[in-house]
């Protein structure tokens, strides 16, 4: 389960656009000409609560994944929230870090 809150009014049109098969990160760089910079994750444990259960396919009260993040352009300007709930029986986490 997904979910991402973006200014509507900073990116007019966003909401038509299908991101099947294309890249949020690679629309606000290439139609919107954002210069992302840095972002935040947090990750913690959880239960599904009635709403999470039905579009995960778990009982409820079942351990999830709960990662909550921020995106920030160059100018230190908060672009995108996220908050992703993923089945604790479904996840596979790899971590990797570069430095430039």
């Amino acid at each position: 389960m997904d979910t991402t809150y973006l200014n509507v009014n900073k990116f007019p049109g966003i909401e038509a656009i299908d991101f099947t098969d294309d890249s949020l990160f690679r629309v606000l760089k290439d139609v919107y000409r954002v210069n992302l910079n840095h972002g935040e994750e947090t990750f913690e444990i959880s239960y599904a609560n009635y709403e999470e259960s039905l579009h995960l396919r778990i009982e409820e009260g079942k351990p999830v994944i709960v990662l909550e993040g921020q995106v920030f352009d160059k100018e230190d300007k908060l672009v995108e929230i996220s908050k992703q709930i993923i089945r604790a029986d479904k996840i596979k986490y790899h971590y990797s870090v570069i430095n430039e």
